[in-house]
């Protein structure tokens, strides 16, 4: 279950709860625990997900992803093996467009 985070817009008090996806609207119906006001919000969250930075797609497939990219060139016109190699170069540690 996530954590999810919430204010009060009245004391802007501060807290979370542990609550299933379905209940996540629940305290935003409920009273604020430390001014009693009906004033709470829910708050976006900082994601803790991580990525393992060094993961590029033949690390993921035990070095099978090169066998792949290979055959793939051997079978398309010489003007995409760019895209294929770029493809192969990615790593968990970029984000945006690649």
């Amino acid at each position: 279950m996530p954590i999810y985070e919430y204010q009060c817009m009245e004391c802007e008090h501060e807290f979370d709860s542990l609550l299933p996806m379905k209940s996540r609207k629940r305290p935003t119906k409920e009273p604020c625990p430390k001014c009693n006001k009906k004033t709470v919000g829910q708050r976006i969250s900082k994601t803790t997900m991580g990525a393992d930075m060094t993961l590029t797609p033949n690390k993921k497939t035990g070095g099978q992803w090169n066998t792949l990219m290979d055959k793939m060139k051997s079978g398309t016109p010489d003007r995409y093996h760019h895209g294929l190699d770029k493809a192969s170069s990615r790593s968990a540690g970029r984000f945006g467009p690649q």
